[in-house]
């Protein structure tokens, strides 16, 4: 299945599946446009087909350094092994597109999730992150945040007041 995506998911629940895992990374933000939490193991979207790359000649190739207005409907996954050459056969389905965390949150309002905090996410953004959680499943149970970067989850344990369960195996103490 593509990673990532809502088909990779739909098809992970069918197997009765009680928890599924995410990663989240960051696009990237200006004056005009906010950063967006985007479900990806990343950082590079090189088994991606962008709309707008048909000629497979990217000069970018992490999320980062992608608003989500550039990648917005105009970013599907490849199914894992597709050559480079034969990503522009990759089929435009709805359900391959990346997918924000926002999305993810509607399609999939299961009760158990682990979301890894990839390294693009600061602490900048975990005000937002928590808002995103909260606003769309405040109920949810079995959430497990994880990331290498102590601080980070600290910081995030911190300010959900200890809302959420946290796993990363380098914490020493909460």
């Amino acid at each position: 299945m593509p990673e990532s995506t809502e088909l990779a998911f739909r098809h992970t629940l069918q197997h009765r599946t009680d928890v599924l895992e995410l990663d989240i990374q960051m696009t990237a933000g200006d004056d005009n446009e906010e950063e967006q939490f985007v479900v990806w193991h990343g950082p590079g979207l090189d088994n991606v087909r962008l709309a707008f790359d048909e000629e497979g000649t990217r000069s970018r190739r992490k999320i980062t350094q992608y608003k989500w207005s550039e990648l917005d409907q105009q970013a599907w996954v490849a199914d894992p092994g597709t050559p480079k050459e034969k990503l522009g056969e990759v089929p435009q389905n709805s359900d391959r597109l990346l997918l924000t965390l926002e999305r993810f949150l509607q399609l999939f309002p299961i009760e158990r999730l682990n979301i890894e905090l990839k390294w693009s996410v600061k602490r900048r953004h975990l005000p937002r992150l928590i808002e995103i959680l909260e606003a769309h499943n405040p109920k949810r149970v079995g959430l497990v945040a994880s990331n290498l970067n102590e601080c980070l989850i600290q910081s995030f344990q911190r300010q959900t007041k200890g809302r959420f369960a946290i796993n990363t195996p380098f914490l020493r103490s909460v």
